[in-house]
């Protein structure tokens, strides 16, 4: 028996011992039937005007306090909004311990404890207060501000709450490298590219905002902050990429203090227009928070004012992430019509709602007015590919991504050929969306026979001992979610086990499965 055959029969063996146990519990047909239609009804009272829905996208803690940052870097701090952001951050996210997490449950995280506390003493919460006593503590207890990663010690720099020679330096001369080389930009996950090149600019700036002394967090240092070695430890062994990577860093640090900077003017300026250019055809850089708060503090040092386009563009699109509701103010990270339209049309139409329905219709028509037509990032390590993905959110034409794109296509197969026709068989412009589509997602595959989520081979590991690789996202490998949605895409549109691109999948979906019989997932539940 071959590999791939034992592999089939113990799932098959697995399903019926679920399918056993899910009949013995299963409540009533009549009233699963009545729960789907009520379902469905819910949804379809929620599709927007012009056929798309969206949903309120969760973040975490970050997003509230960060943004209490940026208002009092722009120097636009209005009290009421800061109350109304850190109300929200106290009452929602503070832990039992007293510190917050970065999910729901989970156990607190030093940076984001930090953050909020001090965008509390920037909103004039008494330091006395209960939860800050309480906030305080559990942070001393988790061995206090010089724990934090990178962006939250590069963000208290810039207030004056840390010394800018205990941030890893992040050059701008990064932006030079020439994509053949071993370390460019592109070698990076896109959203830490987003972050980092304008993390860039403002390292090569440092900017200071300077605070009242009652908001100082001087308090937040463990045995006090005067003497404190404020630098990252070395790694115990003398050889290794971390440490090769910290004495990296020290020599930048020497070029940084040198008066003679041959390459810093182009590397600025080169920086400068690459985030102008992904501002094209955007909701703001990335189309997520982080980019475009730092694109914003980017673009002040650069000497831009308020009100030049390019700033105004982005703080456009980070008040539509704004939700105010009960006297407090919560952000989303990004926003995701593209992603929740594409899940709205698969569960309707896998619920029985007629492909016909003027509903599916018009969530179709918006599907496909927002497939991306011009090559972005992605390219770099595709040439010559087609553009034809979709992106998570209202506009990001520079970053498509592979897990949108094929929830798309199984939406556009499900209404374009209800009976299970082949997908050839679509009316023309549905058609060739879904070939663009298809060609781009078959393009995007690994090396390895996965797919990842925004570029193809972004997995030199060595990237990951970088000073500021600290958030631990700063690439985009294969993973198992998003391989496994890819072939039940592929299914629909008739490439089977028989395809040696499939075979390729499926050898590096069985590598990747864990010993207890489970996958790692990174893009929804964890584990699958």
């Amino acid at each position: 028996m071959s590999d791939q055959s034992a592999f089939a029969q113990l799932v098959e063996q697995d399903l019926a011992v679920i399918h056993r146990r899910r009949d013995a519990h299963a409540p009533p047909r009549e009233a699963v039937e009545e729960a789907v239609i009520r379902a469905c009804d819910w949804l379809l009272q929620r599709q927007q005007e012009d056929g798309h829905w969206v949903g309120e996208l969760e973040g975490d803690s970050i997003l509230e306090t960060e943004y209490v940052l940026l208002l009092h870097f722009l120097g636009k701090a209005d009290p009421e909004k800061v109350r109304r952001l850190c109300a929200y951050v106290l009452n929602h996210w503070q832990g039992p311990d007293g510190g917050m997490p970065i999910y729901p449950g989970g156990p607190s995280d030093v940076s984001a404890s930090v953050k909020a506390y001090f965008a509390c003493k920037l909103a004039r919460i008494p330091p006395d207060d209960p939860r800050m006593e309480r906030l305080r503590e559990c942070i001393l207890r988790m061995g206090g501000v010089t724990r934090c990663n990178t962006f939250t010690k590069l963000y208290l720099s810039i207030f004056g709450q840390y010394d800018w020679e205990g941030v890893p330096t992040i050059p701008p001369e990064i932006v030079l490298a020439p994509r053949w080389a071993y370390f460019n930009i592109y070698e990076m996950s896109s959203w830490s590219r987003a972050i980092l090149v304008p993390l860039a600019i403002i390292n090569a700036c440092r900017p200071r905002r300077p605070v009242p002394p009652e908001c100082a967090i001087d308090e937040l240092f463990v045995g006090g902050r005067h003497g404190r070695h404020l630098r990252l430890p070395w790694d115990s062994r003398p050889v290794t990429w971390r440490n090769a990577f910290l004495l990296a860093d020290r020599v930048l640090k020497v070029y940084d203090r040198s008066p003679v900077k041959p390459l810093r003017r182009r590397a600025l300026k080169l920086a400068e227009q690459w985030l102008l250019e992904r501002q094209r055809g955007s909701g703001g850089l990335g189309a997520i928070f982080p980019a475009m708060v730092h694109a914003i503090m980017a673009f002040k040092c650069l000497g831009y004012p308020d009100d030049h386009p390019a700033i105004q563009h982005e703080l456009r699109e980070l008040h539509r992430f704004e939700i105010e509701e009960d006297g407090e103010t919560r952000l989303q990270p990004c926003v995701s019509p593209v992603w929740d339209t594409a899940l709205a049309l698969n569960a309707l139409l896998d619920a029985g709602v007629p492909a016909s329905d003027a509903a599916i219709s018009k969530g179709v028509d918006w599907l496909l007015g927002v497939q991306t037509s011009a090559p972005g990032d992605w390219a770099v390590k595709a040439p010559g590919l087609e553009p034809g993905g979709w992106f998570f959110e209202y506009a990001n034409e520079f970053y498509p991504d592979v897990d949108d794109t094929v929830m798309v296509l199984m939406a556009l197969y499900k209404a374009a050929c209800p009976q299970g026709e082949p997908w050839t068989s679509a009316p023309p412009r549905v058609r060739a969306a879904m070939e663009r589509g298809l060609n781009w997602v078959l393009g995007m595959q690994n090396r390895d026979g996965g797919w990842a989520s925004f570029d193809r081979n972004n997995d030199r590991m060595v990237f990951q001992y970088m000073p500021y690789a600290d958030h631990n996202a700063m690439l985009d490998p294969s993973t198992a979610d998003i391989t496994a949605r890819v072939l039940e895409c592929l299914s629909f549109y008739g490439i089977g086990a028989e395809d040696p691109r499939v075979r390729r999948a499926l050898g590096y979906l069985k590598r990747e499965q864990e010993e207890d019989g489970s996958w790692f997932g990174r893009w929804g539940v964890n584990y699958l």
